[in-house]
């Protein structure tokens, strides 16, 4: 009962040695017509896709369904996922230097989340955001790779992206 035992275990798949860390996180490009939800911390100078980390034994596409239904109430299937790619990030964040595996899926939905600010998520550390292209294009958008995603610029398979 309760599945392997590992996994009732709430570990994430982020390793600390030293300053440097490795990090496994998942994340959606979230679509709805021509615009994007993103989000952003309080403190930072920057947007991101909507996500987190993996957890130990636990698959990307699993963990962005956790992470979607944790941060916005959002429920939905595997099969509304679409895999997109893997961006392997070298960079430095707050005095640790990161190696980052984010695994990026796209999702399309329609006006569930509602207009703007999305102001129904638990983290008051985070806000959630829709932009349209010309916003995003104007944004610092973390991993960079993720801009040319969103706007079509290019579509192949696995971003190295050495910010160091």
């Amino acid at each position: 009962m309760g599945g392997h035992p590992l996994r009732r275990k709430t570990m994430d798949l982020s390793l600390l040695l030293d300053s440097h860390k490795l990090n496994m996180r998942t994340s959606a490009i979230i679509r709805r017509g021509d615009e994007w939800l993103m989000h952003y911390g309080v403190n930072d100078e920057f947007i991101t896709t909507v996500g987190g980390r993996i957890k130990l034994l636990e698959d990307s596409q699993s963990a962005l369904i956790r992470e979607l239904k944790e941060e916005l109430n959002l429920t939905v299937s595997a099969n509304e996922l679409q895999f997109k790619t893997i961006i392997e990030s070298f960079f430095d964040y707050r005095g640790t230097h990161y190696h980052e595996l984010l695994f990026v899926y796209l999702l399309e939905v329609g006006d569930e989340l509602g207009e703007g600010e999305i102001f129904a998520q638990p983290d008051p550390h985070f806000v959630f955001k829709f932009y349209s292209a010309a916003e995003l294009d104007q944004e610092i958008i973390k991993p960079q790779e993720l801009k040319v995603l969103m706007l079509g610029k290019d579509n192949h398979g696995h971003y190295i992206a050495d910010n160091l």
